[in-house]
């Protein structure tokens, strides 16, 4: 998909060091070595998306052929659990299901919310020309501990649920569900799934049934 601002392709990788750049825009103890990065796109290169526009690389949206079965979550214990079974096993990604979005990196662009739909909807499409049932998603909740300081104490489970005016009060879901993402019940909200102090450590596991 192309437009007169951005556009999205696979990476490619002469591009290393811009993604080490953008892998700044996280905090140290989170950005991916150039071994990992290398090794996301020695395994599965078609998944490995990057944004540009005519400063450079802005964005990448990363994902990887998994199996999410929606009843028995015992294989999305966190985040670092996930990509171990992604990346570091023999695992033959063909009985996988479902593309997981292993991460998504933006840089602070004008781009906006178009950015980071275009993005999805390349791992959308790339899924469904795979012929896989899910996309899933491990969705912080980088609104939760600014609500719970100026509003309310709920937990983690009522929070990813609440909604102000038919829109989910947290930034991300509601990003999410524009697009048709959805979380299917209080079993999808993660406590320590990725060290977030905004999410305070929750996500939730947002699924896009094709």
């Amino acid at each position: 998909m192309t437009d007169a601002k951005f556009h999205i392709r696979t990476v490619e990788y002469s591009e290393l060091d811009q993604l080490l750049e953008l892998e700044k825009e996280w905090p140290d103890h989170s950005r991916a070595t150039p071994e990992e990065l290398t090794l996301r796109i020695d395994k599965f290169q078609e998944g490995f998306f990057i944004a540009e526009d005519n400063s450079g690389i802005i964005a990448s949206i990363i994902c990887y052929p998994y199996r999410y079965q929606p009843d028995d979550l015992s294989n999305f214990h966190n985040w670092e659990t996930v990509i171990k079974k992604c990346y570091h096993t023999q695992d033959s990604p063909i009985t996988a299901n479902a593309l997981y979005i292993v991460s998504g990196t933006t840089k602070p662009t004008h781009h906006g919310s178009e950015l980071f739909d275009s993005g999805v909807n390349h791992v959308v499409d790339l899924a469904k020309k795979l012929h896989k049932q899910y996309v899933v998603g491990g969705c912080l909740l980088p609104g939760y501990a600014r609500y719970v300081q100026k509003h309310e104490k709920i937990s983690a489970d009522e929070y990813v649920f609440k909604k102000s005016q038919e829109r989910f009060i947290d930034p991300l879901i509601e990003k999410y569900r524009r697009l048709n993402f959805f979380v299917p019940d209080t079993r999808h909200v993660i406590a320590d799934y990725f060290l977030h102090a905004p999410s305070l450590n929750y996500s939730a596991l947002v699924i896009k049934a094709l």
